[in-house]
């Protein structure tokens, strides 16, 4: 579980909430000065996991990963790579794996031919493998602005905005 999934699951103050908030933000204090690779290993590894199991599913090519302090995703086809930010580590699990989805479905597409861009055939595509996840997507033009699990159980995993 991420620090910030860690912060946003407290709804009481209690002393005990306020120390564990305390030390999970002196943790977050000290894991923001080291190298990304550092800082967000475990999830990185998670969400290169994820890719793998894309590339190996949909037969492609391989994809290179990078994580940088960028404002935004990109897949870039003539270097086959995409470049992830790390601002996605905010978020919770879901959401990260919601938007290694998205990168890696640009290429699903590409190598098959079909240049869609965002359309409705990438959503349709997208989608589907997010409802595989047990994750149901609701879009703003071409990105998820909110993803919520489609178990009808209520939770919320991510919600532009907040």
């Amino acid at each position: 579980m991420l620090i910030s999934d860690k912060l946003l699951n407290f709804r009481h103050d209690t002393e005990e909430d306020k120390e564990i908030k305390e030390r999970a933000f002196k943790t977050y204090e000290r894991k923001k000065n080291l190298p990304i690779r550092e800082r967000f290993n475990d999830e990185i590894n998670e969400l290169m996991d994820l890719q793998q199991y894309l590339v190996d599913r949909f037969f492609l090519d391989d994809i290179r990963i990078t994580f940088k302090d960028v404002n935004c995703g990109r897949a870039n086809y003539r270097t086959r790579g995409i470049t992830m930010p790390i601002w996605i580590f905010d978020h919770s699990t879901e959401y990260a794996w919601a938007y290694m989805i998205h990168e890696v479905v640009h290429y699903i597409l590409f190598d098959n031919k079909i240049f869609d861009g965002h359309g409705e055939g990438f959503k349709l595509q997208e989608t589907a493998l997010l409802n595989e996840l047990g994750l149901k997507p609701k879009y703003a033009k071409a990105y998820v602005h909110q993803l919520t699990s489609s178990y009808d159980n209520g939770i919320e995993y991510y919600k532009r905005g907040r």
